[in-house]
């Protein structure tokens, strides 16, 4: 079967806060000198590496990261790059609390999932045996096709205008009629979209099944059993200890981020955490502490379509396979905060990458590179072995496409080939090796395919952790 999505998907949401200490704000004398920290620990040389390359990513006058690499019992990495508050120059730390994103969206997915251990759902059910009044526009929607963004439901974050609605505070109900009535974006099972509105009908399942708050359930159900202390519903009102501050990158360096009500973000995108909690998250899951691993493992199983085709997404997590080594990783985008998270529960591998810069570093890159060395797989690395010559640059040049997807276009500019896509950034197509090339930045790998009379007919792309896609050229 094919698997019709492998990559990082983000979600988009969220702000940031103060810095608090103890209940009260806490001012940090920028002219005052930093108290001694303790020694850092002795790195191994896998430990080294790591710091070396996150140094590299973050400079410590900015804005940074919180990482934690751990294999095992060892910790091989659990240190931050840059700054918590750039005003009061107050340096990231391990304990210190980020805004995770959509990283929000395997805590619903576990809360759905003990649910279902308390007797009180099933994923398989249709959606209207909980919530009658939700509209389906005539289909039958289930749980998991919420869980594993194939409901169809629209997602409200991407309506035009979202961004200009960012400051308004909604209740559920109104959150909800935001995209209830909107038209479906396809018969639920036959396509994969990613979709934030599905996982904010999740967070309303959770509360009227367990009659609580969606923040009270997470709190009581999964933070305070696993001893999670810097972990939090969002908030932009409430003292939460330990808060970093989100910035967002400009031409002229960076400023604050913008605000968003945290009422929006909901199941899909709410919570905070710290790199230390998020260890004590990925333990309790791998140690059956809230669900039995038989019960975890269908959020760690790929999606089917009605087609057949596997969509690469289980319950709040991507899956995949990295040298032999099944991966299920997510990441999470929001105004002042992007992140991170990768787990190998094989051989007990987690990384989490906190960061309150987006777009400082590439956290998806980082993060899968992180991951290859605590396995001892490192990535090959993508520094161009050779330019293509004039002759190869027209050759490789002209338009691909994937089944039911976009068309990608490898132009010649500047002497480079770049790729153009629909939306987002476009990479240069770089040589890395012997008929091995990389888009600049990526982690996968490339493959151009040739025909009899040696002409290029299409490519294929492998990401890191993925299932190859080919692209045929038109």
């Amino acid at each position: 079967m094919q698997k019709i999505v492998g990559g990082i998907i983000i979600g988009a949401l969220l702000s940031a806060g103060g810095l608090y200490a103890a209940g009260r704000i806490k001012y940090e004398d920028s002219d005052r000198p930093a108290p001694h920290a303790a020694a850092e620990p002795q790195l191994s040389a896998i430990g080294q590496q790591l710091d070396q390359m996150f140094a590299e990513a973050y400079s410590a006058d900015r804005p940074g990261a919180s990482v934690l690499v751990a294999k095992g019992d060892q910790i091989l990495l659990k240190k931050g790059y840059g700054l918590a508050d750039a005003e009061h120059r107050l340096p990231i730390a391990p304990h210190m609390t980020f805004r995770l994103g959509s990283i929000t969206k395997q805590f619903t997915a576990v809360g759905i999932l003990m649910l279902q251990q308390d007797g009180l759902l099933k994923v398989s059910d249709n959606i209207n045996a909980y919530l009658p009044d939700y509209p389906t526009h005539g289909e039958a929607i289930t749980i998991a096709q919420l869980l594993q963004h194939t409901s169809g439901i629209p997602n409200y974050t991407s309506f035009p205008g979202f961004m200009d609605t960012m400051r308004t505070d909604l209740t559920i109900p109104d959150l909800l009629d935001v995209f209830k009535d909107k038209p479906l974006d396809f018969k639920p099972g036959s396509k994969w979209n990613y979709s934030n509105s599905a996982y904010v009908v999740l967070g309303a399942l959770i509360e009227k099944l367990s009659g609580t708050s969606y923040a009270d359930f997470v709190s009581k159900r999964i933070f305070t059993p696993l001893g999670m202390t810097n972990s939090h519903y969002g908030s932009n009102v409430t003292v939460i200890p330990n808060r970093a501050r989100g910035y967002q990158r400009t031409e002229q360096g960076f400023t604050n981020a913008p605000f968003i009500s945290m009422s929006l973000p909901h199941a899909a995108g709410s919570l905070l955490a710290s790199s230390e909690d998020m260890l004590k998250w990925h333990k309790g899951l791998l140690s059956g502490a809230l669900l039995p691993r038989d019960v975890l493992k269908a959020a760690w199983t790929s999606g089917v379509l009605t087609s057949g085709d596997e969509t690469g997404y289980g319950f709040g997590w991507n899956t995949g396979v990295y040298e032999g080594s099944n991966v299920y990783v997510h990441g999470g985008g929001i105004p002042g905060f992007n992140t991170y998270g990768a787990i190998l529960p094989a051989d007990d591998i987690y990384v989490i990458i906190l960061s309150n810069l987006p777009g400082e570093a590439n956290v998806n890159q980082l993060g899968h590179r992180a991951a290859s060395l605590a396995l001892g797989k490192p990535i090959p690395g993508t520094e161009a072995v050779a330019a293509l010559s004039a002759a190869e640059l027209a050759d490789y040049a002209g338009s691909y496409q994937a089944a039911g997807e976009d068309v990608r276009v490898a132009k010649v500019e500047d002497g480079k080939l770049m790729w153009h896509r629909p939306r987002g950034h476009s990479p240069e197509i770089i040589k890395v090796g012997d008929n091995r090339f990389a888009f600049e930045g990526n982690t996968g790998s490339i493959a151009f395919e040739r025909g009899e009379a040696g002409e290029i007919t299409g490519l294929t792309f492998t990401p890191w952790a993925g299932k190859p896609q080919k692209l045929k050229r038109l």
